[in-house]
């Protein structure tokens, strides 16, 4: 594989750290970061060959980068410094506003002038404050080397966090977060305690991937100690691990909080969070509209009341999300998934860090090889799903938001962000939901077959040929639910299995004689040029079953109504791919399916019919004689 994607990804990174520190080049830090997006996304879209060791380099060469850029997007870091130096001096940061008189022999600091939002209590929890203290130690120095300390311990937890990742997905998988130009920023250019935030949530899943329940516990609590809101992800890890694991969330949450314990320490906090629900709004794509909306039908906005409101349907719908997964659960990493992207939906301040807790998710939703042991399913799709393109297209355009120091004006980008993020989401999702319908079709299929399969000894394995597969979900079905050795064939290639795959020349299978236990066959006879053959070389390759799904008619107007439905279904499925075969469409009636079974040394064990008129069907379950002709 080639390394240009990476290097063009790596010149972007560069322009972004060289464009970021002054406000007449900002704009091209926000082009740069577009254009690293751009290159992400063609780099997931044509690397299936990347090594891991590639990706995991290219990453920590990225972050390295942007080490040594200064504050200049946000003022957080000096926060950072400020609640670290009180602690140093013996001061709990949670008791004092910084603007508190009690403090006044720092007011004429530097760093007290660079602080935002002097007037309210801090808002970090007690391991983001950890961290600050380590920080903290270096102030002597200058901030410039405690801030730089606190970043650099920042990108190394999160390095530690995509080295988790790294273990449970694909390379291609892992360049959705590890390369992102907006995690890149948010961890190593502007940092954020969501960098650690990502970590502690890829060490629950991971804890729990490993059967290691006590730590996925302590990371999920070190989650809630670094942003808060993680508190009410614990219940769905306790789902998982077993609730008499309580005491661990318990044990670790108290040794983070006793040595910051004070008697207002929440009532404090919760002041200073207020803002972010009743004061501050940024960003905020549905809390916008709502608020516009508001402001069109009854004349006034209802900013105060609609924070909030929106607070409580997070609160309600998480809630409802919980008693779901109590009673079947999703792996965890749709959870969280689902857990920060409500989070996002209904906050009234949104700010482009937000996101990265989300984002590192991706990798997991989009790899075939991850699979959470604790989920509760059955058989489920495997094919590789679409990224969801709408959350990185919001995260690529997030950084717009940076032109409001310019011209205090976001709307174009709130617009283009969350506008662009709702049309993805309408769309792009259109041919995965196709997969789905025809998984969950193949499952009706499979329901219709399933008890005409051969009972074998214990120990005994069946072999499966699926003839004519297509997608290969029915094949997927049969080997999930059978737990058999399955093999897929059809003349074109549209499998999105992993089962393996042979092409079909219409003519000889690829097998020798009395391979397989059962031969399926569905919807396929019909579509063949020369149905003779193809079922001749089905009972070859068959030593017990073989089991039929065909569509049949009465009526020649039964006939016209399936040779247009058949021809328009696979047009819709197949891309194209099937267009050949439409020319040797030939249905039968059960009675002349029955004329054409007689020519083969086989018997008929069983026949159902069913379906609507729209689609009438037959399940044929023939028997291989003992001795072939």
């Amino acid at each position: 594989m080639s390394h240009i994607w990476p290097v063009l990804i790596l010149l972007a990174t560069s322009a972004m750290a060289w464009f970021v520190g002054s406000e007449a080049t900002l704009p091209f830090f926000i082009y740069a970061s577009w254009a690293g997006t751009l290159l992400m996304a063609l780099a997931w879209w044509h690397g299936e060959t990347w090594t891991m060791r590639t990706v995991l380099v290219y990453a920590i060469l990225y972050r390295l980068v942007l080490l040594p850029v200064l504050p200049s997007l946000s003022d957080d870091g000096f926060r950072y410094i400020w609640d670290g130096l009180l602690q140093w001096k013996g001061i709990n940061p949670f008791v004092f506003r910084p603007s508190d008189p009690a403090l006044g022999a720092l007011h004429n600091s530097d760093l007290y002038i660079s602080l935002n939002s002097t007037d309210y209590f801090t808002v970090y929890p007690p391991v983001s404050q950890i961290v600050f203290g380590i920080g903290a130690i270096f102030y002597p120095f200058g901030w410039v080397v405690s801030y730089l300390v606190i970043k650099a311990v920042f990108i190394s937890i999160e390095i530690f966090g995509v080295l988790l990742l790294s273990r449970m997905v694909q390379a291609r998988s892992l360049i959705l977060y590890a390369w992102n130009p907006l995690v890149l920023m948010e961890v190593a250019g502007q940092p954020h305690n969501e960098a650690m935030l990502v970590t502690w949530l890829l060490g629950t899943i991971w804890a729990l991937q490993t059967n290691q329940p006590k730590w996925a516990l302590v990371f999920a609590t070190m989650a809630m100690w670094t942003k808060l809101y993680p508190l009410l992800l614990i219940p769905f890890v306790l789902n998982r691990t077993g609730w008499r694991y309580i005491w661990v969330p318990l044990l670790t949450g108290l040794v983070c909080f006793i040595p910051y314990y004070h008697s207002d320490f929440f009532v404090n906090i919760r002041t200073s969070l207020n803002l972010y629900t009743q004061q501050f709004e940024f960003g905020a794509g549905l809390y916008y509209w709502l608020k516009e909306w508001g402001r069109q039908i009854m004349g006034h906005e209802e900013s105060k009341v609609l924070g909030p409101f929106l607070q409580w349907i997070f609160l309600f719908t998480i809630g409802a999300l919980w008693v779901v997964d109590a009673i079947k659960q999703k792996s965890l990493h749709n959870i969280i998934y689902l857990f920060i992207g409500m989070f996002l939906l209904t906050a009234t301040t949104v700010h482009p860090w937000y996101l990265l807790g989300l984002l590192a998710m991706i990798p997991l939703l989009v790899d075939v090889g991850f699979r959470d042991p604790y989920a509760q399913v059955s058989v489920k799709l495997q094919e590789t799903p679409f990224p969801p393109w709408h959350w990185i297209w919001l995260g690529g355009m997030m950084t717009g938001n940076y032109f409001f120091y310019l011209t205090e004006n976001q709307w174009p980008w709130v617009i283009a962000g969350w506008g662009g993020w709702f049309v993805l989401l309408l769309f792009l999702p259109l041919k995965g939901l196709l997969q789905r319908v025809q998984f969950s079709r193949a499952g009706r299929k499979y329901a219709k077959i399933r008890n005409g399969f051969p009972v074998l000894e214990p120990d005994e394995p069946l072999y499966v040929l699926d003839l004519g597969c297509g997608e290969g979900y029915l094949g997927e079905w049969i080997r999930q639910d059978l737990q058999a050795n399955v093999s897929l064939v059809d003349v074109v290639d549209f499998n999105r299995t992993q089962i393996p795959f042979f092409r079909y020349d219409g003519q000889n299978l690829p097998f020798p004689d009395d391979a397989f236990d059962v031969t399926v066959m569905s919807f396929v006879l019909h579509h063949c040029e020369n149905q003779t053959q193809v079922f001749q070389e089905a009972v070859r390759v068959t030593r017990k079953r073989i089991l039929i799904i065909e569509s049949v008619y009465i009526t020649e107007w039964d006939l016209r109504q399936l040779t247009f439905l058949d021809t328009l279904a696979n047009r819709l499925r197949s891309d194209g791919l099937m267009n050949q075969q439409e020319a040797f469409l030939h249905f039968r009636t059960v009675p002349e399916w029955y004329k054409f079974f007689k020519q083969f040394p086989i018997h008929l064990v069983d026949t159902m019919q069913s379906g609507l008129f729209l689609h009438q069907q037959a399940v044929f379950a023939l028997e291989i004689k003992q001795t072939k002709a």
